[in-house]
């Protein structure tokens, strides 16, 4: 599932290096065997060595499972982060349920049926207008900011492959 929690991943999916591989494989094994062991009082206890984090709740976290009980600090970022990613979340699992028959409105041209489903599972209008858009024109979500931030974080041979494809389809260069 590539999921250790909170949205974090266990490995990258997408690096596809030897490299990559290597990295990916330690880390599933790595994975895998920390959540059969105690990982919690694992990490606690080095803690509790290294003189990291609250010395009060390393210290629950350590003894708490002998005594019947665990200690956890929450989300990360607080309690408000956590109901934040919870309400984000829910509306990402509604929004990808609903998404498939809100695209086939927008493919018939029933744009009102489609904005009424989205405004049904709670999209924002703005959010709705990008989306209807890049249903009906799927390359219209490359611009602006999107290409930008991906100029920024993109490697050299993803930049590569998508100036050439820009070239193949007659995109305009970016």
């Amino acid at each position: 599932m590539n999921d250790n929690g909170f949205g974090r991943k266990v490995y990258n999916e997408h690096d596809s290096t030897i490299r990559g591989d290597i990295q990916t494989a330690y880390n599933v094994a790595q994975h895998l065997i920390m959540k059969h062991l105690p990982e919690g009082q694992i990490s606690a206890g080095l803690d509790l060595l290294r003189g990291d984090g609250n010395k009060t709740v390393n210290t629950l976290r350590l003894v708490g499972p002998a005594l019947g009980f665990t200690a956890s600090v929450g989300a990360p970022g607080g309690p408000q982060r956590g109901e934040q990613m919870a309400a984000k979340e829910d509306f990402e699992a509604r929004f990808s349920l609903a998404w498939p028959g809100i695209k086939k409105h927008v493919q018939r041209g029933d744009l009102a049926g489609a904005q009424s489903a989205m405004r049904a599972i709670g999209v924002p209008a703005g959010m709705q207008r990008g989306l209807i858009r890049s249903a009906i024109d799927p390359a219209s979500a490359l611009h602006g900011r999107t290409l930008l931030d991906f100029y920024q974080y993109a490697t050299p041979e993803q930049k590569q492959r998508f100036e050439q494809k820009s070239k193949r389809l007659g995109a305009p260069e970016p």
